[in-house]
């Protein structure tokens, strides 16, 4: 007996080559690396290959420890039982084989100094999950220590039940390729940030706290659904081609990225910016309580910033299709209501009519089918102007006169089911329905002089514009 320990015990520990050793019930050891007195002195014992503690039996394998060599985790040995913290050291790989499990017990993690391949297939996924399942942060998640060089490369993986399922620690060397993978029932499914933007690919996320934090990643292809936050306080993430839906907050909250060719609808909140906001390019932002909140990044030179929204659709948002909460104006003049009705479209934009404390927001009202410009409002300055309009409209229809004093005639091919006509700050100021004849008069001796669109509907639902002046 030296230090409480066998001798033989020690012996085992100095071999070599690592050897299974049956205990009870056909278990199996590998015997970890531990500090032992021996004469009240320290004797650190080193493996030469896998330093970790591994238990082979009831149809499972218990790990746990430093693996300090090249190791591969097989099929054959899986499910793997993760009973205590396990460290890839740097310059060392783990390669985990398709179809394995890793069973994480509460409050332990995986730690990447060096390198992980967890490569899995379509049919034999790999999977990183919770011994017990029960609670969203049961097991700790993987944490890539990028200041150490630490790198991973997942596909077709399935993360569940973990404090934050990738995390990577900033900054330097590393790389973190995440396709083809699942994250479900995290408390946050890939956080940190190294200063190189992870790529996530093709990966499916749902009933998370929140899916994406902190900064570096590179979002292209995903579905988001029945998380509570999607993106949560970002910076630095772009993210394209990709769907958000059901969010039970906020679908997208952050700033200082990219949004393009997404689709965000039926969430509580799209998209909320901080930061500026996400410069957002040909997407549909529809059927959310809120669209989009907006707020602005002051410059130490003084200036206030909003990132651009252009090509897109914000539309059939229930309480407002854009909410800004900046102090600043903003300019959103690239982006269909999918209504053209100016006093809708208004009702459901916040701005300085609703709160003295924020900006205005300026707009351009398009037809329905957003392919016709009707005007562009200025509201700093008190005034709409009219774009275009002689060259988006046909000759089916004709208005007379024009100029006009007490009354306008319209005559058209079709029978026309609505007018409405609206005045040079965009105000409805006449809509009615149902005109029978060839030939309609309108009276309009009480319009004040001035520029006014008119907008024809007929009775196949084609739309015009027509320009007109009054005088008097």
């Amino acid at each position: 007996m030296v230090g409480g320990i066998k001798f033989y015990a020690l012996t085992f520990l100095m071999c070599e080559n690592i050897k299974k050793v049956n205990v009870e019930a056909n278990k199996k050891y590998f015997i970890f690396a531990k500090i032992l007195k021996i004469n009240n002195m320290k004797k650190l014992i080193f493996l030469s290959l896998l330093s970790t503690q591994i238990l082979v039996g009831f149809g499972q394998t218990i790990i746990q420890g430093m693996i300090n060599s090249n190791v591969t985790l097989t099929r054959n040995e899986s499910p793997y039982w993760v009973v205590g913290d396990l460290v890839v050291f740097p310059n060392w790989k783990l390669t985990i084989e398709p179809g394995v499990e890793l069973r994480f017990e509460d409050n332990v993690k995986l730690q990447i100094r060096g390198t992980l391949d967890a490569i899995g297939t379509e049919t034999e996924p790999i999977f990183f999950i919770s011994k017990t399942g029960n609670d969203i942060d049961s097991w700790l998640g993987i944490e890539i220590m990028n200041t150490l060089g630490g790198n991973a490369t997942f596909n077709y993986c399935i993360f569940s039940h973990a404090f934050t399922a990738i995390s990577e620690q900033c900054c330097g060397g590393g790389k973190v390729v995440v396709t083809n993978s699942r994250f479900t029932f995290n408390r946050l499914a890939l956080g940190g940030y190294s200063g190189n933007a992870a790529l996530v690919e093709n990966c499916y996320f749902s009933d998370n706290w929140a899916c994406i934090g902190n900064a570096d990643k590179m979002i292209n292809n995903c579905v988001f659904e029945n998380n509570i936050f999607g993106l949560w306080d970002t910076e630095r993430v772009s993210v394209s081609n990709s769907t958000f839906t059901n969010h039970s907050q906020v679908a997208l909250y952050g700033g200082r990225g990219t949004l393009t060719n997404c689709v965000v609808n039926e969430n509580n909140i799209g998209i909320r910016s901080n930061l500026g906001g996400f410069s957002i390019d040909d997407c549909d932002i529809s059927n959310n309580q809120i669209g989009l909140e907006l707020n602005a990044y002051y410059y130490d030179g003084g200036s206030w910033y909003v990132a651009p929204v252009n090509n897109s659709t914000i539309c059939n948002n229930i309480l407002y299709n854009v909410k800004n909460n900046c102090i600043c104006d903003v300019d959103l003049y690239n982006v269909c209501w999918c209504n053209d009705d100016s006093t809708t479209v208004e009702n459901l934009i916040y701005d300085a009519y609703n709160d003295l404390y924020v900006g205005f927001v300026n707009y351009t009202l398009f037809s329905e089918d957003c392919s016709q410009i009707i005007f562009r409002t200025h509201k700093a300055e008190g005034y709409t102007e009219y774009l275009s309009i002689d060259n988006l409209t046909n000759n089916e229809t004709d208005i007379f006169p024009n100029p006009a004093h007490s009354s306008l005639f319209i005559r058209s091919s079709e029978q026309i089911n609505n007018i409405k006509i609206y005045d040079h700050t965009g105000k409805i100021v006449f809509d009615q329905y149902g005109f029978d004849n060839d030939l309609i008069e309108l009276n309009v001796s009480e319009f004040s002089a001035g520029l006014y669109i008119v907008r024809l509907v007929d009775n196949r639902n084609k739309t015009e514009f027509k320009k007109v002046l009054i005088v008097k």
